[in-house]
């Protein structure tokens, strides 16, 4: 280990709530680093289970913290607070690391002296299945043989950058300059983070191997019911808002609209999906300029009768998973739960 590694001292940070069907395996891929980390920090956010005892058997392996609940943005912010190291990398109680991820990133970023933050790519699993969610071969001919992307925004805009919380090490220092978690936010409170320090830091290092595991088994039936939320919209709208004077402030107004847009439209085809037309005719209304006339106008067509999309979308969504033409690993939703979830506003 170079004299440059052994300076990078790394803060493993845990949020976990009702997780004791899954914590042991997290924490045990942190233990299982070839490089090993300087603490791992386990915020138990008023768990109701037997999640403190778990992590309890794991000694003084483990820092534990245990407050009442919050929220993942607060227990996140709590463990950041108590890290002693200078670096902070991010595990949700229900994934976990591959052993070799501490280390690659920790030669990056010690490549790279003036890096702030550093991602990865990584798999997402379930039913035993596992799939990258980038294409290796096309991360690494877009970084060009080196291991860092110049532009976040402009990396995840081409779609090689897959910047998610599980794969992210932050310098300390970072978080008293951009702030830390909203508090509150159970949904997006981690890219608006990452908005905040692409502004102030575009570069940003990346392994294109994937290092990390993101399983889409569920555990907690209240983070469905986020999730299913989540597919109207509503938090996207209000992030986007609050981050277009934000990316003027730093010169980054029309890079960060094609981004934006880009995830936008994402979601607007989330909502048809799921047949949340006034959803879809607000993100129009509001953020129309993104979008090119065409879609605009598809998309206003389409939301005009959200049942019949819905019904038509999904129809076509099952043929193609009937047929094997969909091969992705997703997380999928029962029918009646997500029924349930569906506005009917035609």
């Amino acid at each position: 280990m170079s004299n440059s590694e052994k300076q990078i001292l790394v803060s493993a940070v845990i949020p976990a709530y009702n997780a004791e069907a899954c914590v042991g395996r997290a924490i045990d891929s942190v233990l299982a680093q070839t490089l090993p980390v300087h603490e791992i920090i386990v915020i138990d956010d008023g768990s109701s289970d037997k999640t403190f005892e778990m992590v309890e058997q794991y000694g003084d392996k483990v820092i534990l913290i245990r407050q009442e609940n919050a929220g993942v943005s607060v227990a996140r912010n709590t463990g950041i607070a108590a890290a002693s190291g200078n670096w902070i990398a991010f595990l949700d109680a229900d994934d976990e690391w591959l052993e070799e991820k501490i280390s690659r990133q920790v030669k990056i970023i010690s490549q790279n002296p003036d890096l702030r933050w550093c991602a990865a790519n990584y798999f997402r699993a379930m039913g035993g299945k596992r799939e990258s969610i980038g294409d290796e071969k096309l991360v690494e001919q877009s970084l060009g043989g080196q291991d860092c992307f110049d532009n976040y925004f402009e990396a995840t805009l081409q779609g090689v950058c897959h910047a998610h919380t599980q794969t992210m090490m932050i310098r300390r220092d970072v978080f008293d300059e951009v702030g830390l978690f909203e508090p509150g936010k159970q949904r997006l409170e981690d890219l608006d983070v990452w908005w905040k320090i692409g502004y102030r830091y575009p570069k940003i290092g990346y392994a294109a191997a994937p290092l990390t595991v993101m399983h889409l088994e569920e555990h907690d039936p209240e983070l469905v019911k986020l999730r299913l939320q989540e597919k109207r919209g509503v938090e996207i709208r209000q992030l986007v808002a609050r981050h277009l004077p934000i990316a003027e402030e730093f010169g980054m107004s029309e890079l960060f609209v094609r981004f934006a847009g880009k995830q936008m439209r994402r979601r607007l085809r989330t909502m048809l999906f799921n047949g949340f037309g006034e959803d879809a005719r607000e993100t129009l209304r509001d953020f129309g300029f993104m979008f090119s006339w065409y879609v605009r106008w598809g998309a206003w067509l389409l939301a005009a009768f959200p049942k019949a999309t819905s019904a038509a979308m999904r129809g076509i969504s099952w043929i193609k998973h009937a047929a094997g033409l969909n091969k992705h690993v997703t997380r999928r939703y029962g029918r009646a739960e997500t029924e349930k979830h569906t506005v009917d506003d035609s």
